[in-house]
């Protein structure tokens, strides 16, 4: 394992740092403002310990055991985190961008405000997580699940959705623009406070009919071909920035 210097002598424990250096572990552990730059921590059991702020930058953290840690503010860009437990995990403000997450466990996460732009989430299970004000721009989120998670006012523009499950998820004033969501399932997701869909009874467009076109500015370009809609229809061919059956 490979650790760098720390940046400050007075926000981490360094008798976790000693540990975590000896066994490689350290659950429940102080690395607020650490510098972890490249630390190889594979599969390491890092539970409930304390990242904020800490530069995490290109560190090696597939399979690490990370539920319930706090990672906010943290800086995880290109960092990798296959296959990671982050169940229950805070990383509010974080910068992931280009961190690999491909196949993590992000259930009930505290994702919110964070950096997400090109990050690979593909496969990721990011059900019940909260993804407020999220930017995932350019994130590739094929296959990834995120039954019932809170997406409101969140980037995905220029995303990869496709096969991704959105079932019952917030997208109140989510940003798809441009995103390919062929084959994402979008059964009774929601974009309206308040809002239940209807059953479908309109033969050509599955969308509820008192929408306003206004309220699908944020489908601009995207490309739903295959997509299941909020009433369960498919959309058909042609379907670009509009569902249409």
């Amino acid at each position: 394992m490979l650790l760098c210097p720390m940046i400050s002598a007075f926000s981490y424990e360094d008798e976790d740092l000693r540990k975590l250096e000896q066994r490689g572990d350290c659950s429940g552990c102080d690395f607020r403002r650490a510098d972890l730059r490249k630390a190889r921590l594979r599969n390491a059991d890092l539970r409930g310990s304390d990242f904020s702020n800490a530069n995490l930058r290109e560190a090696d953290l597939e399979g690490a055991y990370l539920k319930g840690a706090i990672l906010r503010g943290a800086d995880l860009q290109k960092t990798i985190l296959r296959k990671a437990y982050l169940q229950g995990a805070f990383l509010y403000g974080s910068n992931l961008q280009e961190a690999v997450l491909a196949g993590a466990d992000l259930f009930q996460a505290m994702i919110q405000g964070s950096d997400l732009r090109k990050a690979d989430l593909q496969g990721a299970n990011l059900e019940g997580a909260s993804l407020m004000n999220a930017k995932l721009g350019g994130a590739d989120l094929r296959k990834a699940c995120l039954r019932n998670a809170e997406l409101i006012n969140a980037d995905l523009s220029g995303a990869d959705l496709s096969g991704a499950d959105l079932n019952a998820a917030n997208l109140l004033k989510a940003n798809f623009e441009g995103a390919v969501l062929r084959g994402a399932d979008f059964y009774k997701a929601r974009f309206k406070v308040n809002y239940t869909p209807p059953p479908n009874t309109d033969n050509t467009s599955v969308f509820p009919k008192d929408w306003q076109s206004e309220d699908m500015s944020f489908f601009k370009d995207a490309d739903l071909e295959g997509a299941i809609w909020v009433n369960g229809a498919k959309c058909g061919k042609g379907s670009i920035g509009k569902c249409i059956q």
